[in-house]
């Protein structure tokens, strides 16, 4: 199988994979040409868009800041080996006999976001929901264990989530465990949050 290429070059399928992991700045068109996932900027990953979602959550966020004349909370709960399914409201909690009724409050009154990439374990899936990015290209791709050797700050290029809310107004703050490294330039006081 060939993959188009933005220069319209044509790459085949066993050097795709090596294409991609040396020329980052490539930009494709789509993810795949068996998927309708849209690159829709250099700086992010190709995803699928859903429109009638992305309008149903905007008109749900100026209602609640109409109504409160404040931008919401956003409170976000990273669980170590729990499936999404397994709360309540996603239809695990009571029916699988452990309830969850505070987190299927939280998510009946807020805004649920259901797309989602999978890491395989704590340390890329906090890398990548603070950086949007694939943990491949901060490096996190596996839990940073005692006597590894840090050749490099994985946050040196990186803009956090926390640095995004704190630039737009909000107070961060991060209670539990951090686990995407802990020397000076590295702890979450560094990366953005206001408070750990």
């Amino acid at each position: 199988m060939d993959f188009p290429v933005k220069r319209e070059h044509k790459v085949s399928g066993a050097l795709f994979a090596l294409l991609v992991m040396l020329t980052p700045n490539v930009c494709f068109a789509q993810g795949s040409v068996l998927s309708k996932a849209l690159r829709t900027s250099d700086s992010m990953e190709p995803a699928l868009s859903f429109p009638a979602q992305e309008q149903a959550a905007q008109k749900k966020l100026e209602d609640l800041r109409t109504k409160t004349g404040k931008r919401p909370n956003i409170v976000w709960l990273l669980i170590d080996d729990m499936g999404w399914g397994d709360p309540g409201v996603y239809g695990g909690g009571a029916a699988i006999g452990a309830a969850t009724p505070n987190i299927d409050r939280l998510a009946r009154d807020g805004l649920m976001l259901t797309s989602t990439y999978s890491q395989p374990t704590c340390t890329p899936t906090r890398s990548a929901i603070l950086t949007g990015r694939l943990p491949v290209r901060t490096g996190l791709t596996r839990p940073i264990l005692a006597g590894d050797k840090i050749t490099r700050n994985p946050w040196a290029d990186e803009t956090s989530l926390a640095k995004l809310l704190s630039e737009a107004g909000y107070a961060t703050v991060l209670s539990g465990k951090w686990h995407v490294r802990e020397a000076e330039g590295m702890r979450p006081q560094d990366v953005g949050f206001d408070e750990f």
